[in-house]
């Protein structure tokens, strides 16, 4: 899976992470559930994101 960091890294960007931290969250090592409880994904999937997502 060599394109998966990048790949991550496109994503946060996309949901308004800056580049520094978006390279860092996208190498992380962390498992789903470890990421799922950091600032990760507090920061960038916010519940007025989810309310216009449906």
């Amino acid at each position: 899976m060599t394109g998966k960091p990048e790949r991550k890294r496109k994503n946060l960007i996309r949901l308004g992470v800056d580049q520094d931290h978006a390279y860092a969250w996208s190498r992380t090592r962390k498992g789903g559930w470890a990421v799922a409880q950091s600032p990760i994904l507090v920061t960038t999937i916010t519940l007025s994101r989810l309310k216009r997502k449906g």
